[in-house]
């Protein structure tokens, strides 16, 4: 367990520059940004077959960027927060996908990461029942195809 909090610290500089940089690129005029940096992301990093299904390869990152928006934004928005894994995990080839879905009535809007078949997200038992995926990294992959 301290090992695991030593590298969460450890990653938590790049963690805060990451949610600064994806909490930038977030505009309410403007989603086309963010699908344009999932695009970036997908053309330098695609994914690796590789086995990182552990939680010591997700864990530290996935902790460092939540540490980073409590100290930047005051809390969790999912969007920055994703963004922001996805980012730091793609790197380190860790062959994670980035989803938003939709609830459409009352509308709520929801962005996670999945690995494999598995959601990595307070929510995720909630997710398949509540949202309906509106964009999702393997979409990108066929576009780039």
């Amino acid at each position: 367990m301290a090992n695991h909090s030593l590298r969460t610290m450890a990653l938590l500089p790049e963690a805060l520059k990451e949610v600064g940089l994806a909490n930038k690129q977030i505009r309410p005029d403007s989603f086309y940004t963010v699908y344009e940096s999932l695009l970036a992301l997908e053309r330098t990093y695609p994914p690796q077959a590789a086995d990182f299904g552990s939680a010591d390869a997700t864990e530290p990152v996935l902790e460092a960027v939540k540490k980073a928006c409590r100290i930047l934004l005051k809390q969790e928005y999912c969007l920055p927060k994703a963004l922001a894994a996805y980012r730091m995990l793609r790197r380190r080839g860790v062959p994670v996908d980035f989803s938003i879905g939709i609830q459409p009535y009352p509308f709520v809007a929801h962005a996670w990461l999945e690995l494999g078949d598995t959601i990595l997200d307070e929510q995720a038992e909630a997710i398949p029942t509540k949202y309906r995926v509106a964009l999702h990294t393997r979409q990108i992959r066929e576009h780039l195809s």
